[in-house]
């Protein structure tokens, strides 16, 4: 013969008790229908779970989303290859930012050159080779040609939010 089925103590029960419980649907297949069970939570370790989980999906959301705040081509001459100074520049980030000083301080501006918003305050300028060291970089072949000296046609977008710049991405200025 087999075991009855025996009820748990009821939610109204537990929760006079002061135990902490929950409510869930269970099927049995003899009855053929749905029970409700009710078990106590342990020393409310259930409520804790959830509240952290609330938590956690709070901080994970991002504040505001990241969106392209200026976007410019610059064609990165022969003049924008080398420092004020006449030193040859190896590092993207300071190639770009001397392209920018050229444009703003000097006036030494390609025809292809284009304006942008951001970079006019040598300030900013200044933060031209850390925003490009933030970002993905520029291509492979990219880089390997201006390293070489050869010029290049790019496209030049500054990702950040609140107008405020957090990195820059460089791509291929032609097509």
């Amino acid at each position: 013969m087999s075991e009855p089925i025996r009820a748990a103590p009821s939610g109204a029960a537990l929760f006079m008790s002061g135990i902490p419980s929950t409510h869930f649907p269970l099927r049995h297949p003899r009855v053929g229908g749905t029970l409700m069970a009710c078990y106590p939570l342990q020393g409310g370790l259930f409520m804790k779970r959830i509240i952290l989980a609330g938590a956690l999906a709070l901080l994970a959301a991002p504040a505001t989303a990241q969106e392209v705040i200026a976007a410019y081509y610059a064609y990165l001459s022969p003049q924008d290859l080398r420092n004020s100074r006449g030193a040859r520049l190896a590092d993207i980030g300071a190639i770009l930012q001397q392209d920018r000083a050229n444009f703003h301080r000097f006036g030494l501006r390609d025809e292809l050159d284009e304006h942008d918003p951001l970079f006019a305050s040598s300030g900013t300028r200044a933060r031209i080779p850390e925003l490009y060291a933030r970002g993905p970089g520029a291509p492979g072949y990219i880089v390997d040609l201006l390293r070489r000296g050869e010029t290049r046609f790019v496209h030049v977008r500054v990702i950040g939010h609140g107008g405020r710049p957090d990195y820059i991405e460089v791509y291929e200025g032609a097509g």
